[in-house]
């Protein structure tokens, strides 16, 4: 089930780890974690993908203005899990 600014890019080894059993176009971060059996951390995620930028001065320029609303959204608990937050 997708969930409110959960849209995320993880590594492609993650992904189909999680994945592997039970095909999913997308998952939000609790059932993708459940499927795992752990907690994400910031290794999981594809730092490298504007989705995953937590803030928009992460983001490129040319990207800020397109994915300032989709910062501005992402849920808490993603968010504390690309960070590493507790």
């Amino acid at each position: 089930m997708a969930a409110l600014g959960e849209w995320y890019m993880l590594e492609d080894s993650i992904w189909q780890q999680a994945t592997r059993s039970a095909p999913a176009h997308h998952l939000c971060v609790g059932c993708l974690e459940e499927r795992l059996g752990r907690r994400l951390i910031p290794d999981d995620f594809n730092l490298a993908a504007p989705a995953n930028a937590t803030r928009e001065e992460h983001l490129p320029d040319h990207l800020r203005a397109a994915l300032a609303p989709v910062t501005r959204a992402m849920s808490g608990r993603l968010r504390s899990r690309i960070e590493g937050a507790p």
